[in-house]
């Protein structure tokens, strides 16, 4: 009678852990995605069709009374040909 139980209870607890969808947080890096800070946007890469990166790090800083934004800096990253 108790292996009966405890051969249940085995089961039980299998099914529940079969069952249960364990959820986990996946924050990227703050370098992986575009940040909006202080009034400031930050694109840590721009592709082009010729290259992937070629551009990194671009701060643009949004002025009001034009509606516009300005960029600030920039790194290029040409490509290299070996």
């Amino acid at each position: 009678m108790k292996m009966y139980l405890i051969g249940n209870l085995l089961k039980i607890v299998a099914i529940v852990l079969l069952l249960t969808n364990p959820v986990f947080s996946q924050t990227p890096l703050s370098f992986d995605y575009p940040v909006y800070k202080d009034g400031k946007l930050t694109i840590p890469r721009i592709d082009t069709e010729t290259q992937t990166g070629r551009f990194q790090k671009a701060e643009f800083q949004f002025d009001s009374s034009t509606n516009t934004w300005k960029l600030l800096t920039f790194i290029e990253t040409p490509m290299l040909l070996r």
